[in-house]
């Protein structure tokens, strides 16, 4: 229990460093996301080892990624006629990486269209507030935001309903 308290203190961290990253320098470092990719892996590994569930539904978390990013390619290379890295960052991208192996699937499409949704809504009013210059959304740090508040809301101040790792349930939507 403990290892599980020091390992989701070190995530929420590191969500905070690619918050802050992401928002003010429109980058961030690698190894961020390597350790955190490496720290929702172990999560996941502690709280329900690992199982045929966890390979089943880390697959169809990165297919949903996948498909994602097919249609975004085929909507910016045939609509918005612009390059796909003018569309989506290398960043955005490898934050998914960090959310495929932290969700059942459906707790990972559903945190993936709520966080879009709440992004799309909020950010005009973020923009102005933390005077973004850019119209790029900064996508990975945004949603690493709604991570941070969505754990903190499920994980800490909840502990007897979980969103993290495979053997979730999704019976609190």
């Amino acid at each position: 229990m403990i290892i599980h308290v020091l390992l989701l203190a070190a995530f929420l961290l590191n969500l905070i460093v690619i918050t802050y990253q992401d928002i003010r320098y429109r980058s961030v470092p690698v190894y961020v996301f390597l350790s955190a990719s490496i720290l929702s892996f172990l999560i996941q590994y502690l709280r329900c080892g690992i199982e045929k569930l966890f390979v089943s539904q880390a697959l169809l978390n990165a297919g949903f990624i996948a498909l994602n990013v097919v249609v975004i390619f085929v909507y910016v290379k045939k609509i918005k006629k612009i390059p796909l890295v003018n569309a989506i960052g290398l960043g955005d991208l490898a934050f998914y990486v960090v959310l495929i192996p932290l969700f059942s699937t459906p707790v990972f499409i559903y945190f993936h269209l709520i966080s879009l949704l709440i992004i799309l809504i909020s950010y005009p009013v973020l923009k102005n507030i933390l005077s973004l210059n850019t119209r790029a959304i900064p996508l990975a740090g945004l949603q690493a935001f709604c991570l941070l508040c969505f754990i903190l809301a499920f994980e800490c101040f909840n502990m007897n309903k979980t969103i993290i790792g495979s053997c979730s349930l999704i019976y609190w939507i």
